[in-house]
C-alpha cells in the first residue's frame, strides 16, 4: 500500500494565500515550530504524509469548533 505524499511544492500551494504559494522558508519555519507535521527526506527530496497533514488540520478544526 502506497501512502500519498506531499512535496515541498504541494505544501507551498496548500499553505499559500491569495493564490500565491507560501515560501520555502515559511514552510521550514512552520515545521520547526510544530505547526505542520515533520517531513522526511526520500531520494534527496522532502515529503510529508498527506494523512499526517490532514489529521493535523482536522484536529485544529475540531479545536476551533469547541471554542466557538
Amino acid at each position: 500500500m502506497t501512502t500519498p505524499l506531499l512535496s515541498v511544492a504541494d505544501m507551498r500551494a496548500r499553505y499559500g494565500t491569495n493564490g500565491k504559494p507560501a515560501s520555502r522558508p515559511y514552510i521550514r519555519a512552520c515545521e520547526k515550530a510544530g505547526d505542520i507535521p515533520p517531513s522526511a527526506m526520500i531520494g534527496g527530496k522532502r515529503f510529508w504524509r498527506l494523512a499526517d497533514v490532514v489529521a493535523l488540520e482536522e484536529q485544529r478544526f475540531a479545536a476551533a469548533r469547541e471554542v466557538a
